[in-house]
């Protein structure tokens, strides 16, 4: 996705402490997520989502699945 765009969480990959940690950060399905600006190589990226602010990595980014929805 890029600076702008929002979607809905579907999934969350991973195993282990690295989905524990993903889904503890408020990324589970069914939230909606805008991404508020990429750093200039496109990593990490800062991401708005219930009411706040969260920067991650790609990949970790990486490892949730996405529907980009409009506007």
């Amino acid at each position: 996705m890029k600076p702008g765009e929002s979607g809905i969480i579907e999934a969350v990959g991973g195993t282990g402490a690295l989905r524990r940690r993903l889904l503890d950060m408020g990324l589970t399905p069914g939230t909606k997520v805008l991404v508020r600006k990429t750093a200039p190589f496109g990593d990490p990226l800062e991401l708005s989502l219930r009411g706040y602010e969260l920067t991650l990595r790609g990949e970790d980014a990486r490892n949730i699945r996405v529907k980009v929805v409009s506007q």
